[in-house]
């Protein structure tokens, strides 16, 4: 436990306000396209740059050159480019690899000197994982002695960007990755519980593909087991035995780490003991953290009365929709809604057949944390002895967003103020930016996520809040398409079972508990659930806390005066 204090302390040391944004691209040439990057499938847009123009440009021409079995074209957009000044202007496919621009202007119309800005802009879609060159060459007309610079694209898998512990993602599903840069780093995490082995895998190497594959333990510091022992195309695999509760980390990296690009993808896989990445969540007790408009989870009932649980945080009058989507063929799911109090079933769904999606839509009145619960339809005529992946589904919760730009995303960790060896799970967070309705939750190692947050030029702000915790608050902005991170450390507020409005006597009571590691009764509402008491921040719950309490119930001057 001393070294899971000590690492988390040092994974979160800067406790105060850190926004990451991305660097806005430059260019040194006086005609130029932007680098990029982009996941298979994806499409990717590229900027044609000029800046600043050396003379007046009544006609121009140029040539790009790319790689087609990388990159597909799709089409050019001048709109608000430079390419407006000129009367005609357009971009043609040539061939496979060669596109060929240019434009002309009359009647005085043209692209003045000194002008800079974006030209046009060019899109392509992903085919394959694979670095590309786009080159400029063959200048025509006004442009012929102007210096170029080609832009250079570079595949990355979804994944990305994944390159450090708090920004990973759980392996629920074989996913498939790259190291598309050198030094590229891959990180990943999954839940482990206590008495059960894990196999975690690195399959389908390619040729230029040589993983070293590392397990680290919940303080995201500790090697538990790296492997390395095959070589170019070979897989690499752990198995492992978990001991202790809690998430663990998965690390790849590339042996030598001067070769990345083409032909370094593989495939990253854990082999689950109880049928899925979320396992045990089979009663509301441990119920998964889902993300509102997150990535789906990765669901299979591993037997016909298995029961699959998450939790996510709500705000009231705004439409959730929960569904089981992408379901295996004879996978066939009961879907409920379930009240705050993990009883209360506020709405059920089951009109598809197997392999058919449920879906819930519902406005919720109240804030607060809400559950959904996945069965199997014990009616079904899919119904067997044995479950497999046909039995699989996702589960994703989302909300209506009303974005005016590329949403981006908010990541960031949360660790206690008076122990900052202690991450804080379970807090519920939300923004006032406009048009947002995402909400997030910390999972036990204190990390968080807004996926698909609306971006805003203007700072709003971002709110936390925990029983037991004063509320922290925070301005944050997060630019398009692009991601803010926010750590955040949370004092205890003296009203344990609350959030700070209301100090009892029985709050000081908790406090007392805590410091003699008495459980509350059965069926109070504080049994099993996080204390926060330490109001004298001296690193624990001592009498004293008990004591400061207590005097601010009475009036009385108190540490939390």
């Amino acid at each position: 436990m001393q070294l899971l204090k000590k690492n988390v302390k040092k994974m979160f040391s800067i406790i105060s306000l850190n926004l990451v944004f991305l660097l806005v691209p430059v260019w040194a040439a006086e005609l130029a396209i932007q680098d990029k990057n982009a996941s298979v499938d994806d499409e990717v847009v590229f900027d044609v740059l000029i800046g600043p123009c050396p003379n007046d440009v009544n006609a121009l021409g140029f040539e790009i050159t790319y790689d087609s079995t990388v990159l597909q074209y799709v089409g050019f957009d001048q709109a608000g480019g430079l390419a407006d000044n000129l009367d005609n202007f357009s971009v043609g496919l040539v061939s496979a690899g060669l596109l060929r621009g240019g434009g002309y202007g009359a009647a005085g119309n043209r692209i003045q000197q000194n002008a800079s800005g974006v030209l046009c802009k060019l899109t392509f879609k992903v085919l394959q994982y694979g670095n590309a060159s786009l080159s400029l060459g063959n200048l025509k007309d006004d442009i012929t002695a102007w210096t170029v610079q080609g832009g250079q694209f570079t595949s990355i898998d979804a994944y990305e960007d994944d390159d450090a512990y708090t920004l990973s993602k759980i392996i629920d599903k074989p996913q498939y990755r790259n190291f598309h840069d050198a030094g590229d780093v891959d990180w990943g995490w999954f839940y482990g519980e206590a008495g059960e082995s894990y196999t975690i895998q690195a399959l389908n190497l390619k040729s230029n593909s040589d993983v070293v594959l590392q397990l680290y333990d919940i303080d995201a510091q500790t090697i538990l087991n790296s492997q390395n022992a095959g070589g170019y195309g070979i897989g690499e695999s752990i198995t492992w035995s978990c001991s202790v509760n809690g998430i663990y980390y998965i690390k790849t990296y590339q042996a030598n780490s001067a070769i990345f690009g083409s032909d370094t993808d593989y495939t990253l896989k854990i082999v689950y003991p109880l049928g899925d990445a979320y396992e045990a969540d089979d009663v509301v007790d441990s119920a998964r953290v889902i993300n509102i408009n997150g990535e789906p989870q990765r669901h299979c009932f591993k037997d016909q009365n298995d029961a699959d649980w998450v939790k996510f945080y709500a705000l009231p009058g705004i439409e959730y929709t929960i569904e089981a989507i992408n379901l295996g063929i004879s996978c066939d799911v009961i879907l409920e809604l379930i009240d705050s109090d993990g009883q209360t079933v506020l709405a059920t769904k089951n009109d598809g057949a197997a392999g058919q999606k449920e879906t819930i839509l519902y406005t919720l009145a109240q804030e607060g944390v809400y559950f959904a619960k996945a069965t199997f339809d014990p009616q079904s005529p899919k119904k067997r002895a044995d479950f497999d992946s046909s039995m699989a589904f996702d589960i994703q919760v989302s909300s209506e967003l009303i974005c005016n730009e590329i949403p981006g995303s908010i990541t960031g960790g949360i660790i206690q103020l008076s122990n900052p060896g202690i991450p804080v799970r379970n807090v519920n967070l939300f923004t006032n930016a406009p048009g947002e309705s995402n909400t997030a939750q910390s999972l036990s190692n204190g990390l968080f996520l807004f996926k698909n947050h609306c971006s805003s030029s203007a700072p709003f702000t971002l709110t936390a809040k925990k029983k037991g915790y004063q509320t922290y608050s925070t301005t944050v902005a997060v630019d398009e398409g692009e991601a803010a991170e926010v750590n955040i450390s949370m004092s205890c507020s003296g009203d344990v079972n609350g959030f700070g409005a209301d100090i009892t006597p029985k709050d000081a009571l908790y406090a007392f508990w805590k410091y003699m590691e008495i459980e509350p009764p059965e069926n109070d509402e504080m049994r099993g659930a996080d204390i926060c008491c330490d109001v004298t921040e001296d690193d624990d719950c001592s009498p004293a806390d008990a004591l400061c309490i207590f005097n601010k119930y009475l009036g009385i001057p108190s540490c939390l005066d």
